[in-house]
This record gives C-alpha cells, structure tokens and sequence, in this order.
C-alpha cells in the first residue's frame, strides 16, 4: 500500500470537531519502512567525485522484512486459536447455552472468513513500522437498522501509515481517521473513515475524496452507522518496545528501530560477498598480436557471453610466456562467510531472538528446528510473551465489537460476548517433524506409546499392518 494524501478531508474533520494532531512519529515511521523493504540511501545512493557522478547499489537479504515476518509467524501460528474464556469443547460443554454456542459458531465462520489469524501481513506491519490496526465496516444492511442475514460485518486492517488517532489518553486511543485509497467506478478515491464514540456506542463516519480535495458521496454507500458497540469498532497493535522518542505517544515503535547497525554489517557483508564473486570471476591474458585490430589500429578485445574478461598486453609474451596466462582472484569464501554470519548473529540478538536464531549452517542454510530454536531460545520466548499482550488484546477487542455488529445488523439473537473472549496463542515454538519423531519414539521406550501406533504414524501404514510389524497383533477371540 502506497502512502496516501493524509492532507484530504481537513475541513470536513474540523467539521466533525477535530484538529488533526500531529503524532511526532511521521519521520520515524518512514525510514522505518525504508529499511523493512531496503529503499533506504544505504543500498541505492549516488556518490559525486570530481563533477563525477557515480552510482552505488548494495545487493540484500532484505533482513529488516525478514525479522518482521518471523516475529509475525513466532507469535501467531496455526496453534493460535480465539475463544470463549474457559471453554474448550463448545458442543460438549454442558453448561454452555444454546445462543452462545450459535455466537461462538458465528464468531468462528467469521475469524475464519476475515482471514484474521492467517493473514500475517498486518502482524508484519506492526513489526515494521511500530503500529498496524484492524477496523471494522458493515455490508448489506438496512437503512433502518434491523437485522439481515445477508448483511456482512468486514474486517481492514492498515499500517500506521494509513491512519491518525484523533483523540487519545492513558487508556489507548478512543477516536481515529483511516486513509484508504479506493477505485470506484473506475476512478481512483481517498475514502476517509472516522471511527469515534457516540452517544449510544461506536459510530463510523465515511466520506469520499477526489485528488482535488473536493468532496463527493457514491451510490449505494452509506456514510454514517451508529452502532450499539461500546467496544471500539477497531483495535490497534505495537511491538512491546519502550517508545523513547514521543512521550505518551499513541503509536508505538518498531522492532527495526534497535536493529538498524546490525542491518547494515549483515547486508554490507553479503553485499561484499557478491562483489569478491563478481570481481573474482577469471580474467584471461592474451599476447597483443593474437587480438584482431580495427581499421585504425585499435585492439578489438572479445568478450564471452558468461561477462569473462580478456585484457590484451603489448608484446607477445607474458612473463616470458608466451599465447594466454590466466589470473583468479581469490573469492574470500571463509572470510565472507564469517563476516555474514557475525551480522546474522548480531541481528538476531538485537532482534529479541538471541544470538544463534540466525546462524548459517555447514550447508548455508538459516534454518533451524524447533528444538535448536528452543534450546537457546529464552529471550525470544520471552519477547514473544511481550509482544502477544498487545497483539492478544486487538484480537479480543476487534472480535468483541465484531459480535456487537453481527448481534445488532445480522442476527439479534447472538450472545453478548463482552468479556467472555480469549485468545490462546500456544506454543511460540512449534515442534518440526523431527523433533515431534523423536519425542513419540522416547515415549515408546518408555512405554507411554504403542510400538504399532509409532509405526502407523510415522510410517504410513495402517492398524493392522502396524501391528503385524511391531508383533503386536491383537489376539485371536477364542471360539466359543
């Protein structure tokens, strides 16, 4: 998403009783950003020497992405379940009434449906940039308010970049304006959503911009919606880093802003990598009188395909030897390499994963098992456990409003859930299939598990044959 025109819609804020206050945390937002996607002057800048101008490019790993994406798939993995507080199995439970168990059916078609625990993108903003949101919309519903069945409660999600809090104190922000860029119609629109309390509950406000900054409403979109919500109808998130640059800053700071230096060493030794490889490629000496000349007796010198340089020398020896002589720079391999992964460590470190989460193997790979990761891995399931406050507390939020619009625009007879939702992050470090291989064949010797259950699991049989090879088999029933 492209950075929007946040100076639309000034009048029509100041209409609506507010004056867009400046967070303090533009600039940092945006060279944050330049360095999650590497657009920063360190990989592309220009150099001027002697009315010179030279251009310089660094090659990358993309590391500050790379830490976003991790964190983002560490604290919110296929474990990660949404719920109500202290009840596991709702068709089982006893106690549960019957339109709770159709508002947890409904609450988890729609998790599903939103994509709100498998889009990680969002998660990956917050990292980046220091703070993402989701935000709710409605779809289909009456002018009058009562209930539909058709009617869609939606769910957005935007980067800091594409919002400003409007009002905020100690207890979080209580008023926002989104920037959306939408087409309609063919045409390219600034919509601007006001989310903000009212008298009864949430209301959303909508308005519709040109690039001129002139005003419009579109058919068949609605502008206002009050709302019966006393939870706010969006939900932001930071990483659980201290911001030391805006006191009482409603947004937060991200997980690059420590990382920066180590980006640098890391990218700069794999950029070094690339230019040994490059500067290293073999270079080929060939007498003068074997090149062909040119009509006015300059040396045409051949170069291959594969961008194999061949220098011509005067004379018809080199060294005293005569035709061709090779020359092989040395490519640095080990020193390189030592280079890359003292940057990884560090990064790693500065990261909040520790300092063997990125280490290169003896294959050159980065990956890890959960066991590895595990092992040394206290202060990344430490910061994990930090990071998921927050991150926990957007999803109970924006699902508690989420069953407040379905329970007032989609079906009224949903529960009242305000209170009851949890979320259960589970294991930050997810068991690989070697470690979980390992842990079900100390189980056998311990005889915690059939022997025939482990070859049926592991080996892709089935009961019977497992147990033909485990010489488990059931024993025969005794004729009567």
């Amino acid at each position: 998403m492209e950075t929007v025109n946040k100076s639309l819609g000034q009048a029509w804020l100041k209409e609506l009783g507010y004056q867009v206050p400046d967070t303090g945390m533009a600039s940092y937002i945006e060279s944050w950003w330049n360095w999650m996607c590497a657009t920063t002057a360190f990989y592309d800048s220009t150099v001027v020497s002697d009315n010179t101008t030279y251009k310089v490019e660094r090659i990358t790993m993309c590391p500050g992405k790379m830490i976003c994406e991790d964190w983002a798939h560490i604290v919110v993995n296929e474990e990660t379940t949404i719920s109500f507080a202290g009840v596991t199995d709702l068709e089982q439970d006893k106690k549960l009434d019957e339109n709770l168990a159709r508002t947890n059916d409904w609450l988890q078609d729609w998790i599903e449906e939103s994509g709100l625990l498998r889009c990680h993108d969002p998660l990956e903003r917050a990292f980046g940039v220091g703070t993402a949101g989701f935000f709710l919309g409605l779809k289909n519903i009456y002018d009058s308010g009562e209930p539909n069945e058709n009617a869609k409660v939606l769910l957005q999600w935007a980067d800091a970049r594409h919002f400003v809090p409007l009002e905020w104190d100690e207890s979080g922000v209580r008023a926002i304006a989104l920037y959306t860029p939408v087409v309609i119609a063919g045409k390219p629109y600034t919509q601007i959503t006001v989310h903000r309390p009212g008298d009864g509950g949430y209301e959303i406000l909508t308005a519709f911009f040109k690039g001129n900054g002139q005003r419009f409403v579109p058919d068949g979109y609605t502008t206002e919606v009050k709302t019966d919500s006393k939870t706010p109808t969006f939900a932001l998130f930071s990483p659980a880093i201290d911001n030391t640059y805006v006191d009482h800053s409603p947004l937060g700071v991200s997980v690059l802003d420590r990382v920066i230096g180590t980006i640098k060493l890391a990218d700069g030794a794999f950029d070094n990598m690339w230019k040994d490889i490059f500067l290293g490629q073999k270079m080929v000496f060939m007498s003068d009188s074997m090149l062909k000349k040119r009509e006015d007796g300059t040396t045409i010198v051949p170069r291959a395909e594969a961008q194999q340089l061949i220098g011509a020398l005067e004379g018809d020896s080199i060294n005293g030897n005569e035709m061709i002589q090779e020359y092989n720079p040395s490519l640095r391999v080990s020193d390189n390499r030592q280079a890359i992964n003292t940057g990884l460590a560090l990064l790693g470190k500065r990261a909040g994963f520790g300092f063997n989460y990125y280490e290169l193997d003896k294959n050159g790979s980065l990956s890890k098992t959960a066991k590895e990761v595990a092992a040394s891995g206290a202060e990344l399931l430490r910061n994990a456990k930090d990071h998921e406050v927050s991150i926990g507390a957007a999803f109970v939020g924006i699902c508690t409003a989420a069953v407040s619009l379905a329970k007032q625009y989609v079906d009224s007879s949903l529960a009242d859930v305000n209170g009851l939702i949890s979320v259960n992050f589970g294991d930050t470090v997810m068991d690989d299939d070697q470690t979980a291989r390992e842990n079900d064949r100390a189980d056998v010797a311990a005889q915690l598990l059939p022997k025939w259950k482990y070859i049926e699991k592991w080996h892709g049989v089935t009961e019977e044959e497992a147990k033909q090879w485990a010489g488990e088999e059931d024993p025969a029933i005794p004729e009567v």
